[in-house]
């Protein structure tokens, strides 16, 4: 079995917006075959649209060559021409049948040094599905011989699942509508426990009884608008202003709200 380690808590950190840049780490990986081999995975959303899944090897006992492959839902659609590894990379491929984004990346000589590789993917409308990624690692060279070599990549273990979700911040209902109700459920979260403000990972932690309340609610952050990791009163007014702008026809300026974001929700 395939060690997960988990180097966030809850997998549940900041969502990124569709478009920023940034990561967020999945899980650290020990790959029982090739001891002292550890790789994390991290999904970064590109736009609404594209999602970028990265392996990053901060542990090389020594290698020669390496094949990762990396499964993908049936709402993904692999850009594996545009897969980015180390130079001198054979060229990637894509098994659609089996969903998989392969990769053969080779060193020609052994190193130990750290790297990484990403994968990208296109979501097709299908976007406010849950999305799955797992990864293995199928072939494994060193200078001094071959540790495995499968011939079907299905053969090997997956090393890791994470799923997302989109959603629309603000948008506490999941309607794809920003209303008044939104912010009214927003100051109300907000006074959870009586004070002014509750915090997103508290939220997070509380999302089953929240959800009682809230049964749409996808995560904390959906009602952090202000992205401060604190829901309070000014992100329900941000989003009363924001209704009010959107009934008389004014431009919403400098404000995410109402923008699709990605969440990762389990690993």
């Amino acid at each position: 079995m395939k060690k997960l380690k988990k180097i966030s808590a809850a997998l549940i950190a900041t969502a990124l917006t569709a478009g920023c840049a940034g990561m967020l780490p999945v899980n650290a990986i020990s790959v029982d075959d090739i001891p002292g081999l550890d790789y994390e995975v991290t999904v970064t959303p590109v736009n609404n649209k594209r999602l970028a899944v990265t392996l990053n090897f901060t542990q090389n006992p020594g290698i020669s060559s390496i094949g990762i492959g990396v499964k993908y839902d049936e709402n993904c659609i692999p850009d594996y021409l545009a897969t980015d590894t180390p130079k001198g990379t054979s060229a990637p491929a894509a098994n659609t049948e089996l969903r998989y984004s392969l990769c053969p990346i080779i060193f020609g000589k052994n190193t130990t040094a750290q790297f990484s590789a990403t994968f990208y993917f296109d979501l097709k409308d299908t976007v406010d599905s849950e999305h799955t990624f797992s990864t293995c690692i199928y072939t494994y060279h060193t200078a001094n011989g071959v540790y495995f070599n499968a011939s079907d990549v299905t053969s090997r273990p997956l090393d890791a699942t994470l799923k997302t979700e989109s959603y629309n911040l603000g948008d506490i209902d999941n309607n794809e509508k920003i209303e008044i109700t939104d912010a009214q459920s927003i100051l109300e979260i907000s006074n959870t426990t009586g004070s002014t403000s509750y915090s997103v990972s508290a939220a997070n932690k509380n999302l089953s009884n929240l959800k009682k309340k809230y049964p749409k609610l996808v995560c904390g952050e959906v009602a952090d608008v202000n992205q401060n990791g604190l829901i309070e009163e000014a992100d329900a007014k941000s989003v009363l202003t924001y209704y009010s702008e959107s009934n008389v026809g004014d431009a919403h300026h400098n404000t995410l709200i109402g923008s699709k974001m990605i969440k990762v929700i389990e690993a």
